[in-house]
């Protein structure tokens, strides 16, 4: 007979009670049973099944409309090594989980259109009469440029002749759009990894050309 020391009161006063090795051996192999369903549960965050549905929710072949079992049966040698309940009960989960971000992405898109149209409208309304940076064809060549390295070794007044786009500001202005392009490059590198890290649908960002260049 085995003897366990329990507390019994609120004075921290102990006192021993007897346990079977059978009942002892029950609760042993009840904490085995719920650590393996810890470990199971933890590896289907990173299956091929679930990578698998995701990636079928991302570009349609699986809908709403299907059943679990119909889409269980599209990849039964990676569905398969899951329990039916259990597989099935982790697909409605992705699934709501889906729908739930395809609810807020198209919310967060409407909102941005419409404070984009207020934005426009003043602009419009408001005209500077000077030509705004942002958006501009002397924006976009600069960004190839410094990713050609064509700043590199000159100053910022001789790579500023090369272009008759970058002639349609002022100087000061290209210098100080060129500083922050340079300046910008290894924070927006270590923000874009950060995000990597916490993408929940790796699949969707599979042509990122960020991800190309790495």
């Amino acid at each position: 007979m085995l003897e366990l020391r329990l507390l019994v009161n609120k004075e921290g006063k102990t006192t021993t009670c007897p346990l079977s090795y059978a009942k002892l051996t029950i609760i042993m192999a009840e904490n085995v049973r719920v650590e393996e369903q810890d470990e199971r549960q933890d590896s289907w965050e990173s299956s091929e099944s679930k990578a698998i549905l995701r990636a079928g929710l991302l570009d349609g072949s699986i809908t709403a409309e299907m059943k679990p079992s119909a889409v269980f049966n599209q990849n039964l040698a990676e569905h398969s090594k899951w329990p039916y309940k259990k597989w099935s009960r982790n697909f409605y989960n992705l699934r709501n989980a889906f729908k739930a971000d395809q609810q807020r992405m198209q919310e967060d898109c409407l909102s941005y259109g419409h404070d984009l149209a207020i934005v426009n409208a003043y602009q419009a309304a408001h005209p500077t009469g000077k030509p705004r940076w942002r958006g501009s064809e002397a924006a976009r060549k600069l960004k190839e440029d410094v990713d050609q390295d064509f700043h590199v070794g000159i100053k910022p007044y001789e790579l500023y002749q090369t272009r008759d786009e970058y002639q349609m500001f002022s100087l000061e202005i290209f210098r100080n759009h060129l500083y922050q392009e340079i300046d910008s490059r290894p924070k927006r590198e270590s923000r874009f990894e950060k995000k990597k890290k916490g993408w929940k649908y790796p699949e969707l960002h599979q042509g990122h050309p960020r991800l190309k260049k790495t």
